[in-house]
């Protein structure tokens, strides 16, 4: 009796056939196929997330930097206006001295009690 006749107790063979080597060899050659395509498009998203990921971070430093060097209302623009306007005063205008303020007096009002001797004391309030 060869080895590839034997069989095991319910009846099937202990070694598969050649065909069903075959079989088998050419689906796990299909498997493989299908993995490694499945590899190289996880490697292609890989590759896109890390560029996506280097771009952010590259943002967020020139964001970082941005607001370090000067605060944003008065960022100056990139490109200066065509016609500045000219610095200082008008010619010409009225000078006007702001009215000086009048003093306020300070309160004085005054409560009266009475104390355990009924003597009267007047005390100013602050």
């Amino acid at each position: 009796m060869d080895a590839a006749d034997a069989r095991i107790p319910d009846g099937r063979p202990i070694l598969p056939s050649y065909d069903e080597l075959q079989r088998e060899n050419a689906d796990l050659k299909r498997q493989l196929v299908a993995a490694r395509e499945e590899i190289q498009g996880l490697r292609r998203t890989v590759d896109q997330r890390r560029q996506r990921v280097e771009e952010l971070l590259r943002q967020i430093e020139q964001l970082r930097g941005e607001s370090k060097r000067q605060a944003a209302p008065f960022r100056k623009h990139d490109e200066p206006p065509a016609e500045p306007k000219k610095p200082g005063r008008k010619p010409g205008g009225v000078m006007v001295a702001m009215p000086i303020a009048k003093r306020r007096r300070a309160s004085t009002r005054r409560t009266t009690c009475r104390c355990h001797a009924n003597a009267l004391i007047v005390a100013a309030a602050d």
